[in-house]
């Protein structure tokens, strides 16, 4: 059998990390996970990752929703997992609130005679169409998010201040014509991670171009990998994830925090994950996921 890294980026729930954690427990199955550093149930996690076997890092970054310190944790997660012992045939990039959808024989069997890498990206007329929309606003204006992110700091609006101010100074956008948007969930072969890591060794003023941007840990990956996606065998329309952005009931937020009425879409959809999940709203819908899964 191939061996299968998951890249976890954690920071709320230990329980429903450990429930992730036991359902993709496997002889093959192994794990790279970054709890974040401000989650204040630091000892629960400790706690909930201490009887699982496959644990091969856990780090405590500071991770920063929409700035670079999301891509900067999976670029160093990619970076040790690619250099392990254990030579991981593929690399699966999910958060503590991904949940598998498939028993672990069901997963394995996707990725066992094969070669094929899987990350949603855009096509051609989404990606003309965002650049001269959101992905512009995205790079070429400046956000602190990750260098003011203390109590007092967010408390003051230090960085929301900061960006008003500096707004019109507008950063070069250099690649602009090339840049391609898509998930940064993904399930990747080592042939991708090799040309993606390759690419950011012998590039290294694009990563930095990513820093005190927003939101580009939607950018940076596809942005590599779309243009090389038949050379290196990537499904790019098929993420392999079910996340429900267009829900058929109300949603506080998107994208929609997944319940039990949700099943048989997710079922349907042969996705492996399905994102994303929370406690207690998606306690049923887990439990009815681990029925199926059981049984096969």
């Amino acid at each position: 059998m191939k061996n299968h890294v998951f890249l976890i980026q954690a920071h709320r729930y230990p329980e429903l990390l450990r429930r992730i954690l036991k359902r993709l427990e496997s002889s093959n199955h192994f794990f790279y996970i970054n709890i974040d550093s401000k989650a204040k149930n630091q000892d629960e996690f400790k706690s909930a990752i201490s009887e699982i076997s496959g644990i091969r890092q856990v780090t405590h970054r500071n991770i920063i929703h929409g700035g670079f310190s999301q891509i900067d944790c999976t670029v160093s997660q990619l970076r040790d997992s690619y250099q392990d012992e254990l030579n991981f045939a593929y690399f699966h990039s999910i958060s503590g609130q991904d949940y598998p959808c498939v028993s672990n024989g069901e997963f394995d069997s996707v990725f066992e005679n094969g070669d094929k890498s899987y990350m949603l990206c855009d096509t051609e007329s989404e990606a003309l169409e965002r650049r001269v929309g959101p992905y512009i606003e995205r790079l070429e204006h400046w956000y602190f998010m990750d260098v003011f992110n203390g109590p007092i700091a967010r408390k003051l609006h230090v960085p929301g201040i900061l960006k008003l101010l500096l707004w019109p100074i507008h950063r070069p956008l250099k690649f602009m014509d090339r840049i391609y948007g898509g998930w940064n969930w993904f399930s990747l072969s080592r042939k991708s991670i090799n040309y993606l890591l390759d690419y950011l060794q012998s590039h290294k003023d694009y990563l930095d171009r990513f820093k005190y941007s927003f939101c580009t840990d939607e950018i940076v990956y596809s942005t590599v990998l779309r243009p090389v996606r038949e050379q290196l065998n990537i499904e790019t329309r098929n993420s392999l994830r079910f996340v429900e952005w267009y829900p058929k009931r109300p949603a506080k937020q998107l994208p929609l925090t997944l319940e039990a009425s949700e099943y048989q879409d997710i079922v349907h959809s042969n996705a492996l994950f399905c994102r994303k999940v929370a406690i207690p709203e998606s306690l049923e819908l887990m439990n009815l996921i681990d029925e199926k899964c059981l049984g096969n």
